[in-house]
């Protein structure tokens, strides 16, 4: 149970239990975070307070958008109070995310949907937030974003 805990979102926080019957087997889901029922609203939420989930580990925020863009074609959202979180917990959590993650990830949000992961990068502040990495940039992190970029010429 303490393992699900430390997890992400909701429906990644389910675990299922395998029971050997004399002819069968019995299937138990263990969902003490209500991940079938975000599932089911097509909701991505935070297992614990989003605040304290993104302080923990801030490229959760990045993830939080990606899984929504690779879920759009099944209308998922990410929850209203996470979205919210997303936007006050990041400007003074994005400095904790290794460049190199950063660009992997919004590279990976990027890849599954452009339009809609910058729809949300721009909405939540990720975009204005992450620009301040740029003159930080080593000559390695702008050649792997230059590359990130040249991936999604065919989508631009």
């Amino acid at each position: 149970m303490e393992d699900l805990a430390r997890r992400d979102f909701t429906i990644n926080a389910m675990a299922l239990q395998i029971i050997p019957k004399r002819n069968s087997l019995e299937l138990i889901i263990i969902d003490e975070f209500s991940g079938l029922a975000d599932i089911c609203d097509k909701r991505i939420s935070a297992v614990r307070a989003p605040e304290r989930t993104f302080r923990d580990d801030p490229i959760r925020q990045i993830r939080a958008i990606r899984f929504v863009v690779r879920l759009r074609d099944f209308g998922f959202q990410i929850n209203v109070r996470t979205f919210e979180a997303i936007k006050t917990t990041f400007p003074s959590t994005f400095h904790a995310i290794p460049m190199e993650v950063l660009i992997e990830e919004v590279g990976r949000a990027f890849s599954d949907g452009f339009s809609l992961a910058f729809s949300l990068f721009k909405e939540t502040n990720v975009f204005s937030c992450s620009l301040a990495f740029l003159d930080r940039m080593s000559r390695g992190e702008v050649r792997l974003l230059g590359e990130m970029f040249s991936d999604l010429e065919g989508v631009l």
